[in-house]
């Protein structure tokens, strides 16, 4: 005959167990969120558009901490295929379409890394939208992926969409196409290889990394 209470130990048993196993995985799963942000910053009384930042965010939703090395943004833009039939020596399918990638990389101002930590702050690494701008890119239409690069070269994605996906109820569509026309011929293109670009940080003041 079973014992009932010796039955009863050994099932609570096995479920503290299966919870402990569990809680153990919790703590050394590796998860990072990313997506990307903007901000706009006008005038006292909202009517002109100054600047335009963008920025990557990243929160630790695992059980581990996490050193955040590289960051920004990538997306895709449209390859000549005679170009590169011609280049590469070969022939593409009928109708077939080629596809580059291209990245833009904020500066790190000299920091190695910044630990994103589990359940800790929302990390913002920003960058004035100016140089993007000057790369070609819609920013209220084309579709940008922002991404992290954690230790050991490992890519962490967010959603694709615009790099505005809205923009300040108070100003209208037209105002905003100025101001960003103007914020990108003022701006400096990054440089880069064609598919590799670097953009300078931007820090609001008070807000500088310690050297």
């Amino acid at each position: 005959m079973v014992d009932p209470i010796a039955l009863w130990g050994a099932l609570t048993g096995t479920t503290g167990l299966g919870v402990a196993v569990r809680r153990e995985f919790m703590a050394s799963r590796r998860r990072l969120r990313v997506e990307r942000g903007w901000h706009f910053a006008t005038s006292k009384d909202g009517d002109e558009i100054i600047d335009v930042w963008v920025y990557v965010m990243a929160w630790n939703t695992g059980g581990r901490a996490l050193s955040l090395e590289h960051c920004g943004f990538s997306w895709l833009s449209e390859g000549d295929v005679k170009t590169f039939e011609r280049q590469q020596g070969l022939k593409m399918d009928p109708g077939a379409r080629l596809w580059n990638e291209h990245r833009a990389e904020i500066n790190m101002l000299g920091v190695d890394a910044i630990e994103v930590s589990p359940d800790g702050p929302t990390v913002k690494v920003m960058t004035r939208i100016g140089p993007l701008l000057a790369l070609g890119l819609d920013p209220l239409g084309d579709d940008v992926a922002p991404f992290v690069v954690t230790a050991a070269e490992r890519y962490w994605w967010g959603r694709p969409g615009p790099l505005l996906p809205r923009i300040p109820a108070d100003v209208s569509r037209e105002h905003v196409a100025e101001a960003l026309a103007r914020i990108r011929d003022e701006a400096e293109r990054p440089t880069g290889d064609g598919h590799l670009y670097g953009l300078p940080r931007f820090v609001p003041r008070g807000l500088e990394p310690e050297s």
